[in-house]
């Protein structure tokens, strides 16, 4: 893709960021904040491209992230506080670009109309203001109530650019009537970074199990609310039975959302009652920091993750992953990229399950190849979205007075 590089920017380009949350108790919104940041601070600067940056959302910083050439502010907003909405639309019409992500999966109505309209507050004043709008990559939907499909329709179709992170919201988009281009590309979280560890003085398999607390309070209060075949606290409780008598393997318990134990969907609480039944496992404590999780995930030689961020900080590590899909994007976002591993916690029964990710584990060695392949394409999304951003900033800045009128 040819980039018009040669152009410089007569002033200093004022970009916001929205849905992006860099201290997240869910370190997957942390993981796609600080990944997209420090992706596109990284491009910015290759091109040498002056810019601040305008950070919507709650009070906080990018710590040991943020790149000294690229001023960010954070602007608190909360929907219910009309004091930091006025603030916040204010700043906001400041910008020549605004970039949101709605943390990853949250642009649809399956939480309730009042998450939904929290989410599409600033999106459709932005639109009336005439800020230009990306939509980065993301899921989308779904729209099942008739008001929420219409506004979802109306501010897509208004967006200056579209992204989905997979082909099922693609096509999704164009069944319920969306006429705007929408470019499939990949999670931006895949490029977070992590340190790599020397190798383990260990001949055992070490096997990380990331127990999502959202998934075991589900199962566990009998409501079923996802509408999963499976029994998420069996299958959790069977597999480390069956795996935790097979002396080859050493079991890891490691959470990706939340810190405390009796915290609402705390993978870490989740991840402590299995260890109260099985000690013989080794726990490891809640991460604060997406790199520090990733780091974690990086040293295991097979991954069970039930959050996807969490199965995406495995994979784009080189680590056998093994997604628990309990919704849409997960088919979504590994069918896109030809993954052949997953578990279908909506069609599978418990013991299937149990069976087949076990059956994962003792021929994980012969899938090495096609998950390269399957990394290798991530890769090379990333690169044409990070490409096509700096071409539309290029755009953007040469028509922002008439956008702006």
């Amino acid at each position: 893709m040819a980039i018009a590089n040669e152009e410089k920017m007569e002033r200093t380009l004022r970009i916001g960021l929205m849905g992006l949350s860099f201290k997240s108790a869910n370190l997957g919104c942390a993981a796609l904040a600080i990944s997209f940041y420090t992706g596109l601070t990284s491009i910015l600067n290759d091109a040498n491209i002056d810019a601040e940056f305008l950070a919507i959302g709650d009070n906080s910083d990018v710590g040991e992230y943020f790149n000294p050439r690229y001023k960010i502010e954070f602007i608190e907003y909360h929907l219910s506080r009309p004091m930091t909405l006025f603030k916040a639309i204010g700043a906001l019409k400041t910008c020549d670009i605004v970039f949101d992500f709605t943390e990853g999966d949250s642009f649809a109505d399956i939480y309730g109309r009042a998450r939904f309209y929290r989410s599409i507050a600033l999106k459709r004043i932005l639109e009336y203001k005439r800020v230009p709008l990306v939509l980065g990559p993301q899921t989308y939907g779904p729209f099942d109530k008739p008001d929420c499909r219409l506004i979802a329709k109306k501010i897509i179709n208004d967006a200056y650019k579209v992204y989905s992170r997979d082909d099922k919201s693609k096509k999704y988009l164009d069944e319920i009537g969306v006429i705007k281009k929408i470019d499939a590309s990949t999670d931006v979280a895949f490029r977070l970074p992590y340190f790599k560890s020397n190798k383990k003085d260990d001949s055992r398999t070490y096997i990380g199990i990331n127990v999502s607390g959202l998934l075991w309070e589900d199962s566990e209060s009998g409501k079923n609310s996802l509408g999963l075949s499976i029994n998420y606290r069996e299958y959790i409780k069977g597999l480390v039975t069956r795996l935790g008598s097979m002396p080859e393997y050493k079991l890891f318990l490691i959470p990706h959302v939340g810190t405390e134990i009796d915290g609402i969907e705390s993978d870490y609480g989740a991840c402590y009652k299995v260890y109260r039944d099985f000690p013989n496992c080794t726990l490891l404590e809640g991460f604060k920091d997406p790199i520090k999780a990733k780091t974690a995930l990086a040293q295991m030689d097979i991954v069970i993750a039930a959050r996807m961020h969490a199965s995406i900080g495995a994979f784009s590590s080189g680590v056998f992953t093994i997604p628990f899909a309990y919704s849409r994007k997960f088919e979504g976002y590994y069918g896109k990229l030809k993954y052949p591993i997953m578990v279908d916690g909506k069609s599978e029964t418990t013991q299937t399950a149990i069976a087949k990710t076990i059956d994962y584990i003792k021929e994980y060695d012969r899938y090495s190849d096609s998950i390269e392949k399957s990394r290798q394409m991530a890769e090379e999304m990333l690169s044409y979205f990070y490409a096509d951003i700096l071409e539309t900033i290029y755009q953007v800045s040469k028509d922002t007075q008439v956008l702006k009128g």
